[in-house]
Protein backbone atom coordinates (compact mmCIF):
# COMPACT_ATOMS: atom_id res chain seq x y z
CA UNK A 1 0.00 0.00 0.00
CA UNK A 2 2.91 2.41 0.70
CA UNK A 3 4.64 1.40 -2.38
CA UNK A 4 1.60 2.86 -4.32
CA UNK A 5 1.10 5.46 -2.58
CA UNK A 6 4.78 6.78 -2.79
CA UNK A 7 4.68 6.28 -6.73
CA UNK A 8 1.24 8.21 -7.22
CA UNK A 9 2.28 11.38 -4.94
CA UNK A 10 5.68 11.08 -6.52
CA UNK A 11 3.93 11.50 -9.82
CA UNK A 12 2.41 14.02 -8.54
CA UNK A 13 5.24 16.03 -7.37
CA UNK A 14 7.63 15.73 -10.38
CA UNK A 15 4.33 17.44 -12.17
CA UNK A 16 4.04 20.12 -10.06
CA UNK A 17 7.49 20.81 -10.67
CA UNK A 18 7.50 20.22 -13.90
CA UNK A 19 4.56 22.80 -14.40
CA UNK A 20 6.72 25.57 -13.07
CA UNK A 21 9.35 24.83 -14.82
CA UNK A 22 6.97 24.58 -18.01
CA UNK A 23 5.26 28.02 -16.89
CA UNK A 24 8.21 29.67 -16.28
CA UNK A 25 10.54 28.81 -19.42
CA UNK A 26 8.65 27.58 -21.96
CA UNK A 27 5.61 30.24 -21.35
CA UNK A 28 3.05 27.87 -22.36
CA UNK A 29 0.36 27.89 -20.59
CA UNK A 30 -1.53 25.83 -22.90
CA UNK A 31 1.02 22.80 -22.22
CA UNK A 32 1.26 23.67 -18.62
CA UNK A 33 -2.62 23.24 -18.32
CA UNK A 34 -2.53 20.37 -20.37
CA UNK A 35 -0.23 18.90 -18.05
CA UNK A 36 -1.86 19.76 -14.74
CA UNK A 37 -5.27 17.75 -15.87
CA UNK A 38 -3.42 14.82 -17.74
CA UNK A 39 -1.46 14.08 -13.78
CA UNK A 40 -4.21 13.34 -11.97
CA UNK A 41 -4.89 10.10 -14.46
CA UNK A 42 -1.52 8.84 -14.51
CA UNK A 43 -0.97 9.03 -10.53
CA UNK A 44 -4.81 7.51 -9.95
CA UNK A 45 -3.41 4.72 -12.72
CA UNK A 46 -0.29 3.80 -11.01
CA UNK A 47 -2.56 3.75 -7.49
CA UNK A 48 -5.46 1.03 -9.36
CA UNK A 49 -2.08 -0.94 -10.64
CA UNK A 50 0.35 -1.30 -7.07
CA UNK A 51 -2.39 -1.09 -4.55
CA UNK A 52 -2.89 -4.42 -3.36
CA UNK A 53 -6.58 -4.18 -2.03
CA UNK A 54 -9.70 -1.35 -2.39
CA UNK A 55 -7.68 -0.14 -5.79
CA UNK A 56 -11.14 1.99 -6.54
CA UNK A 57 -10.88 3.87 -2.76
CA UNK A 58 -7.09 4.72 -2.75
CA UNK A 59 -7.22 6.06 -6.38
CA UNK A 60 -9.94 8.30 -5.18
CA UNK A 61 -8.74 9.11 -1.99
CA UNK A 62 -5.75 9.86 -4.57
CA UNK A 63 -7.65 13.08 -4.91
CA UNK A 64 -6.63 14.93 -1.61
CA UNK A 65 -2.72 14.76 -2.45
CA UNK A 66 -3.65 16.25 -5.62
CA UNK A 67 -5.69 19.18 -4.29
CA UNK A 68 -2.83 20.61 -1.46
CA UNK A 69 -0.15 19.99 -3.95
CA UNK A 70 -1.74 21.75 -7.10
CA UNK A 71 -2.74 24.51 -4.44
CA UNK A 72 0.37 24.63 -3.18
CA UNK A 73 1.38 25.09 -6.59
CA UNK A 74 -1.30 27.90 -7.20
CA UNK A 75 -0.72 29.65 -4.18
CA UNK A 76 3.32 29.92 -4.51
CA UNK A 77 2.75 31.04 -8.53
CA UNK A 78 0.06 33.96 -7.20
CA UNK A 79 2.92 35.14 -4.98
CA UNK A 80 5.53 35.08 -7.73
CA UNK A 81 3.09 36.79 -9.95
CA UNK A 82 3.61 33.41 -12.51
CA UNK A 83 -0.45 33.44 -12.66
CA UNK A 84 -2.67 36.02 -12.28
CA UNK A 85 -6.05 34.33 -11.75
CA UNK A 86 -5.98 33.02 -8.84
CA UNK A 87 -3.29 35.22 -5.72
CA UNK A 88 -2.55 34.95 -2.29
CA UNK A 89 -3.93 32.13 0.12
CA UNK A 90 -7.71 32.84 -0.24
CA UNK A 91 -7.16 32.33 -4.04
CA UNK A 92 -5.10 29.23 -3.25
CA UNK A 93 -8.07 28.09 -1.34
CA UNK A 94 -10.62 28.67 -4.38
CA UNK A 95 -8.21 26.83 -6.73
CA UNK A 96 -8.22 23.78 -4.21
CA UNK A 97 -11.99 24.19 -4.60
CA UNK A 98 -12.55 24.29 -8.09
CA UNK A 99 -10.08 21.48 -8.45
CA UNK A 100 -11.62 18.83 -5.59
CA UNK A 101 -14.13 17.91 -8.07
CA UNK A 102 -12.12 17.74 -11.07
CA UNK A 103 -9.35 15.66 -9.48
CA UNK A 104 -11.95 12.89 -7.87
CA UNK A 105 -13.22 12.68 -11.43
CA UNK A 106 -10.10 12.33 -12.69
CA UNK A 107 -7.71 10.60 -9.73
CA UNK A 108 -10.74 8.17 -10.30
CA UNK A 109 -10.74 7.67 -13.64
CA UNK A 110 -7.12 6.29 -13.50
CA UNK A 111 -7.68 3.89 -11.33
CA UNK A 112 -11.28 2.46 -12.62
CA UNK A 113 -8.58 2.10 -15.84
CA UNK A 114 -5.85 0.26 -13.73
CA UNK A 115 -8.40 -1.71 -12.14
CA UNK A 116 -10.28 -2.66 -15.85
CA UNK A 117 -6.42 -3.35 -17.41
CA UNK A 118 -5.06 -5.25 -15.00
CA UNK A 119 -8.03 -7.40 -13.46
CA UNK A 120 -7.53 -11.32 -13.25
CA UNK A 121 -9.95 -12.46 -16.49
CA UNK A 122 -10.74 -16.10 -15.11
CA UNK A 123 -9.82 -18.37 -18.16
CA UNK A 124 -12.96 -19.96 -20.39
CA UNK A 125 -13.53 -23.39 -20.05
CA UNK A 126 -15.58 -25.80 -22.22
CA UNK A 127 -17.88 -27.82 -20.51
CA UNK A 128 -19.86 -29.01 -23.23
Amino acid sequence: MVRAWLISVSILLAAAGLWIFVFLFAESMALANGLLWFTPIVAGFFMGRYAPKRKLINGFLLAIPTVLLFGATAYLGGTRDITSNFRGAEGALTAMALLLPTALGFCGLGAILAKYFFSKIPPKTNTG
